[in-house]
């Protein structure tokens, strides 16, 4: 059996104006009916806060989620990302897309 063929989408992680995403992992599958993309994104709408987000979606059963999995006080990518990349990745087999630079605006 072959993997999901869809890439779950973090557009429903609600951006402000001043906020910024960055997707941290393209896809990946912990099961051949699962698929998830893992985004950092910077709120500054009260306060400023980093969270790390992991976009979930089973073609099989037709439902897609985006969860919030971390919250760090402060703009903190680069701590942001390398939990991610080193947590995430350790639980299944996600595919980092490649570290990144700087953050999208939302």
């Amino acid at each position: 059996m072959t993997g999901p063929t869809t890439t779950p989408s973090t557009d429903a992680i609600d951006l402000g104006p001043e906020d910024s995403c960055l997707t941290v992992i393209l896809r990946g599958t912990r099961s051949a009916t699962r698929s998830e993309t893992v985004a950092v994104a910077v709120h500054r709408r009260f306060g400023v806060f980093t969270h790390v987000y992991v976009a979930v979606a089973s073609p099989v059963r037709g439902e897609a989620a985006v969860h919030l999995v971390r919250v760090l006080e402060g703009e903190r990518v680069g701590e942001a990302v390398d939990w991610a990349l080193a947590t995430l990745a350790a639980r299944g087999a996600l595919i980092p897309a490649r570290r990144p630079g700087a953050l999208a605006p939302g």
